[in-house]
């Protein structure tokens, strides 16, 4: 009788810790099993691949020094000028993620900040909405046994209604968009699971085409709208609850007024969602 999927999920995560015996000590994480899991996943529970791609992204974390991203807080004027919010859950339990791209000025953020702080706080926003997913994750599958489907990603809504011309004539915002895809599929394993994309036109349409040439996969799909809201709004509300949207995401959350800010995400308010479910 062959072994139980469990089993050998709960193996396979035993063998990667044993494999990354020498570098656990440098970070807690690296022995944190929905984590692992995490890895053994994106590479069809090989442990050979997994270690080698995890030590790879273990060199550059410590390169970058992105442990002390975990709980560090953002420069108040920069979260001001992102619309960016990590505050609701989706309706099966894991992190959702809400962009109003149009009224970010990528390219006078890369100008004032340069292209590695730019960078920097994108990689600390990842590294702490990864950390609350992998405890949503924990808080979903709790008391069950350890699978592959113990493993999702968030949703991230992206609205690019008012997006400007102006951000595409940059070729450091084309490229710079590049890199930080490319870190999130290279380093961050299961981190987003769908892209929700409203108000598409020609001009959002370019950068689009280089985030999904990067981040598309059988893991990560993307649904794509146009700028009638009655073509997304129900799908996005049959995915996540009405009223933890705000309204230009054709939800019922009530308006906020601007808000000074540090941190992206509250890891006590996302649990406390998540329970409601």
């Amino acid at each position: 009788m062959g072994k139980s999927i469990e089993t050998d999920v709960d193996s396979s995560i035993a063998a990667l810790k044993l494999a990354l015996k020498d570098i656990i000590k440098e970070d807690p994480l690296y022995e944190e099993d929905f984590y692992l899991l995490r890895w053994l996943k994106a590479y069809n529970m090989s442990v050979r691949k997994a270690e080698k791609h995890l030590r790879s992204t273990a060199n550059w974390r410590k390169e970058n020094d992105v442990a002390s991203l975990y709980d560090a807080n953002f420069p108040m004027a920069w979260l001001e000028s992102m619309p960016i919010y990590a505050d609701a859950v989706t309706k099966d339990g894991s992190i959702a993620c809400s962009i109003q791209a149009g009224l970010v000025d990528i390219r006078g953020m890369l100008e004032e900040l340069g292209r590695q702080d730019f960078v920097k706080y994108l990689t600390q926003a990842f590294v702490q909405v990864e950390r609350v997913l992998i405890e949503l994750n924990k808080y979903k599958n709790r008391g069950q046994p350890l699978t592959e489907n113990c493993i999702d990603g968030g949703t991230i809504l992206l609205d690019m209604d008012q997006f400007a011309p102006r951000q595409l004539r940059s070729f450091e915002v084309l490229s710079t968009i590049g890199e930080v895809c490319k870190n999130v599929v290279k380093h961050f394993p299961y981190l987003g699971a769908t892209f929700i994309v409203l108000n598409c036109n020609t001009v959002s349409a370019v950068l689009l085409k280089v985030i999904r040439s990067i981040l598309e996969s059988p893991s990560f799909k993307f649904e794509v709208y146009g700028q009638d809201r009655a073509e997304w709004e129900e799908s996005i509300q049959n995915q996540i609850p009405a009223h933890m949207l705000r309204d230009v995401f054709g939800g019922t959350r009530p308006k906020e007024e601007k808000m000074k800010r540090d941190i992206l995400i509250d890891r006590d308010l996302i649990l406390s969602l998540a329970e409601e479910l």
